[in-house]
């Protein structure tokens, strides 16, 4: 496994809260599903670069590693809010 450059927050302008709320929910959503396909990568094959050297991702690095994702996946698994988007229909009604 090679070490990847951790990604620039993009910046970009948001006028809508409907919008804001459907871009963090696609974000959420998508960290969620990296880290859960994290935790099907195989029992062997697969190496991790720890201190500057390849290492099997087996034994105790694979223990570690799983255990971080689950501990990754308790703290984002879930939000902790629900939102409700309102309809164009509803915004009409208000406005």
């Amino acid at each position: 496994m090679t070490k990847t450059p951790q990604a620039e927050a993009e910046s970009m302008e948001v006028d809508d809260l409907n919008d804001f709320v459907k871009i963090l929910f696609g974000w959420h959503q998508e960290r969620v599903k990296v880290l859960q396909h994290l935790l099907t990568i195989p029992d062997t094959g697969v190496e991790i670069e720890l201190e500057g050297q390849e290492k099997p991702l087996i034994g105790e690095y694979r223990s570690g590693f799983i255990f971080g994702l689950n501990v990754a996946l308790g703290e984002l698994g879930r939000l902790p809010f629900v939102a409700e988007m309102e309809t164009s229909s509803d915004v009409q009604a208000h406005g």
